[in-house]
């Protein structure tokens, strides 16, 4: 799984990408087959300070793409925020693909027995 990372006004060091990545192992049991991830990491110092970080996160899973964004204070406080957020989505993902594969093969139960 290549993490693209994209920063502005901001440097990266070794420890967020650590804690981000660890955050990120959790999906595969709810998503094995994870292509890519882009994180898109700011600070503006203009917008409140509780508010200054903006992280973004995308997943291209399930042939879908999965998007959270937020702003928070600092890096950890939007890593477990966008954590949140990334899993609801996931979660939601794997029912509705679930789902389908339920009609699908009982279509195909039905086609069968004609």
């Amino acid at each position: 799984m290549p993490i693209k990372y994209f920063t502005k006004n901001i440097n990266l060091s070794g420890d967020f990408k650590n804690v981000f990545e660890n955050k990120i192992k959790k999906f595969y049991h709810l998503a094995p087959d994870i292509k890519e991830i882009n994180v898109d990491l700011s600070y503006s110092p203009f917008h409140a300070k509780n508010e200054s970080i903006r992280l973004e996160v995308s997943l291209e899973v399930f042939n879908k793409n999965i998007v959270a964004a937020t702003r928070a204070a600092n890096f950890l406080e939007a890593i477990d925020i966008i954590e949140e957020k990334i899993k609801k989505q996931l979660e939601k993902a794997k029912e509705s693909r679930q789902a389908k594969r339920k009609i699908t093969r009982r279509l195909i139960r039905e086609t069968k027995s004609l």
